[in-house]
């Protein structure tokens, strides 16, 4: 599919008779749409969200925002300084697949945990080092920073004895989460 901005993109010069007006699409204003999910987490494996139609409106950007808390087993904050860890990229891994389906076009469909694995190579292959303290405070996200891949794979997030960290990135990711800390998640 192409997107033409200029309306003289659209037709070869050699077949115009005349040069003509060039035209732009003009954006008049924006409209932030909140939209709650139509079924609990609670009840179902799937979320469902129902975005009714918008005469005359473009759906720009959507954004998935989640808050989420760790708790233990029996609904208790953690203990300070507890082995918690959670994955690099914990805003896109929470959703196993994601389809975005208006009216009955499916725009966007993903297999089982093809859409989280496909969000990490996106942010990964698109982001640049700059954007790691925002992608931090967005989606918790933050690569391992291990000198090995045992390291990498290591859960003990605080040693005993004063060791030295294993990887001090899943350290950085526990400490937004830990004592049961509310993190407010943007999947985009």
């Amino acid at each position: 599919m192409t997107k033409y901005t200029k309306s003289s993109e659209a037709i070869t010069s050699n077949l115009l008779l005349w040069d003509p007006l060039h035209t732009q699409t003009s954006i008049v204003k924006t409209h932030v749409l909140e939209v709650f999910p139509q079924t609990s987490i609670y009840y179902s494996d799937t979320v469902s969200f129902l975005i009714k139609a918008n005469p005359k409106l473009m759906i720009q950007n959507v954004e998935i925002v989640t808050d989420i808390r760790i708790l233990t087993a029996n609904d208790a904050n953690p203990a300070a300084q507890t082995n918690i860890s959670v994955v690099s990229n914990l805003a896109n891994a929470i959703w196993r697949s994601v389809d975005v389906i208006i009216g009955n076009e499916n725009l966007l469909q993903s297999f089982d945990n093809s859409y989280n694995i496909g969000a990490w190579f996106d942010i990964v292959l698109n982001s640049s080092i700059l954007r790691s303290p925002y992608l931090l405070q967005k989606e918790v996200f933050l690569m391992d920073d291990a000198s090995t891949k045992p390291n990498s794979e290591n859960t003990t997030i605080y040693p005993a004895d004063n060791a030295a960290v294993a990887n001090n990135a899943s350290l950085k990711r526990s400490k937004m989460v830990d004592q049961g800390k509310t993190v407010t998640l943007i999947s985009d």
